[in-house]
Order: structure tokens, then sequence, then C-alpha cells
């Protein structure tokens, strides 16, 4: 199977906007959140690269939920970001940076069906993950104080198929981050 590298919304390929909308503003607080579904194709193979969503550089994910149908063989996913051109964010030196793409999670086994009433949950503060929940996405990624010109506006949410399996299972992702 070959690898498959591109946006789960048409809208967001065609350059739509997509920013998440708001659900509630309290007290200086701007919290946000979006959902999207798609369905893993037959010929998404290792490597495909699902672009999940817009999200600023300034966002503190409280919570990343996902869910799937049972995927046979679909054991290594990860979660993390891309820059809004599909390259990996840079570090301060100009070089590649560590792989952004698994700033959230590294290999998770999503071979099992889960539901929204059970789903898998990569970030969420109520089980203590502070290393994740209590960082913005530019410093998950990597990049350092003294970096801070190479920040940009947003970069894009991404699940890498690792080990992708051959089942095509539904896939669906819910994010809530408070933004400033």
């Amino acid at each position: 199977m070959a690898a498959n590298i591109g946006w789960v919304d048409p809208n967001l390929a065609a350059g739509g906007s997509q920013f998440a909308a708001q659900s509630s503003k309290n007290v200086g607080v701007n919290c946000k959140g979006f959902a999207q579904e798609w369905g893993k194709l037959t010929g998404d193979g290792n490597g495909s690269i699902y672009y999940i969503a817009q999200i600023p550089s300034n966002a503190v994910i409280m919570q990343l939920q996902v869910v799937n149908d049972a995927a046979a063989g679909m054991t290594g996913c990860d979660f993390g970001f891309y820059n809004m051109d599909g390259s990996n964010p840079a570090l301060s030196s100009g070089a590649a940076g560590t792989y952004a793409g698994n700033a959230l999670v590294a290999n998770l086994d999503l071979h099992s069906a889960s539901t929204w009433n059970a789903p898998v949950t990569v970030v969420s503060a109520a089980v203590g993950l502070p290393a994740i929940t209590a960082k913005r996405v530019w410093e998950l990624i990597g990049i350092p104080e003294q970096g801070q010109n190479l920040i940009r506006d947003s970069y894009i949410l991404a699940m890498t198929l690792n080990t992708a399996g051959t089942a095509t299972p539904n896939i669906g992702v819910r994010c809530l981050y408070i933004e400033g």
C-alpha cells in the first residue's frame, strides 16, 4: 500500500478556513473545539498522514480523543503537528527539528474498536498529563523561547499511520483547546 498524505476535509484542501468555532468565553479564557471524521481507504498504507485540522500556535490542548472501527493491524499511529505547507517544523538552528509529527503521542495502538461513549484519550488534563496540557502548540513542537521568530500563526494537527494494517475503518477525532 502507498502512503497517502492529505486533508480529511476537502474544504481545507481547497484553501478554506477551518479554525474551530468558539464554544465559550469565560474570564479571558477562549475555549474552542472541533471534531472530524473520515474513512481510511484501502490504499492508505504505512506513512499515510491525515491532516485533521488547523490549530493556532498559541493553543493549549486540553483534550484529544479518537474513535475508530476495528482495524486489524492498525497498531502504530502518531498524533502531532506539521507546518501549514506540510513540512516538519524547524528549530532555531534552521535545521529540521525533532519529529513534531508525534509531539502528542507516538505509536498509539488503534486496532480495537472504540466509540464516543468510550473513546481512546490521547491527551486529557483530567488524567494528569501536565507535560502536554501545560504547553502551547509551539512549545510541544520544540521551538525554544529564543526562537519566537520561527513560530507560525497556526499548524496542522495530523495523524500519521506508522503501521497501517489492511482494514479500512472509520476514524473520528475530537479536540478541545484553550487559545491565548
